[in-house]
């Protein structure tokens, strides 16, 4: 059985990440040796998405192109698990209306 709210769930954590890891990245570029944070995003058995934070081992330079890009694949996804979840709780209002 797919858990819609486990899984939009996941995915605004996953998009925070994201999100947090952009801001630091835009935060810290003229850092001098500023250590890049990436995110690495894996799917998770049952559905849903986890999120971590992988930080460059040697410093680079930050593209603030690719954090605009990032940023917006961030607002994207959180705003795509909120529907998600606003549609299950939707379905499941309506499934209560129809056997009340």
């Amino acid at each position: 059985m797919i858990d819609a709210l486990s899984i939009a769930r996941s995915g605004m954590q996953a998009a925070q990440v994201r999100l947090r890891n952009s801001a630091h990245n835009v935060a810290n570029v003229a850092t001098p040796d500023f250590k890049n944070h990436r995110t690495l995003q894996e799917t998770q058995d049952g559905g849903g998405s986890r999120a971590t934070t992988l930080i460059d081992p040697e410093p680079r330079e930050v593209s603030l192109a690719n954090e605009f890009v990032e940023r917006s694949l961030a607002s994207f996804q959180y705003k795509a698990s909120v529907r998600v979840l606003a549609t299950e709780l939707d379905l499941k209002g309506s499934l209560l209306d129809a056997f009340a």
